[in-house]
């Protein structure tokens, strides 16, 4: 009886640590500005065209510079404004020049695509703060979404999008 008493025990100590573990570095994880990973695609020809940001999210972003391997983009969003959906097809680096920014409350939602009623529809959604000044940080591919500032702070981003990857 005691035998099983112990072997009960160890095997809740380690359940629970490994739960206990995964909340902590989750945690942490959105502490240092990572995405969760669900938001990310890996085929540049999933979406159509028409859903690049410089497309469907014009007055967000604007094509700054642009040769055969990069675009960079200059990304805006006034105070309370939801921008349209859109993707990025291809791996960039994202930094903020605003100071501001990093206080801004923000949603970030990422849709999926039902093929029966060939409509998008919001998935998930998670809440975030902008990104630190002068700090980059890498996005991989980003299929439909969009971001709605909450707060009162003029968004003000920087995207370099690494084309020939």
């Amino acid at each position: 009886m005691k035998s099983r008493l112990v072997l009960f025990g160890f095997v809740t100590g380690i359940v629970s640590g490994i739960i206990l573990t995964s909340l902590f570095v989750g945690q942490k994880a959105m502490a240092n500005h990572a995405r969760p990973k669900f938001i990310y695609f890996n085929s540049v020809n999933q979406w159509p065209d028409s859903l690049d940001a410089v497309k469907a999210a014009p007055g967000q972003h604007k094509v700054i510079f642009e040769n055969e391997k990069i675009r960079i983009l200059e990304i805006t969003g006034a105070p309370y404004v939801v921008e349209p959906m859109h993707t990025h097809k291809w791996t960039s680096v994202m930094w903020s020049a605003n100071p501001e920014f990093a206080k801004a409350n923000l949603v970030y939602y990422h849709y999926g695509f039902d093929s029966l009623k060939q409509t998008y529809f919001v998935k998930d959604s998670f809440f975030e703060h902008g990104p630190p000044a002068n700090k980059g940080f890498p996005i991989p591919a980003e299929g439909p979404h969009s971001v709605k500032n909450l707060s009162n702070i003029e968004i003000l981003a920087y995207r370099v999008e690494f084309k020939n990857q």
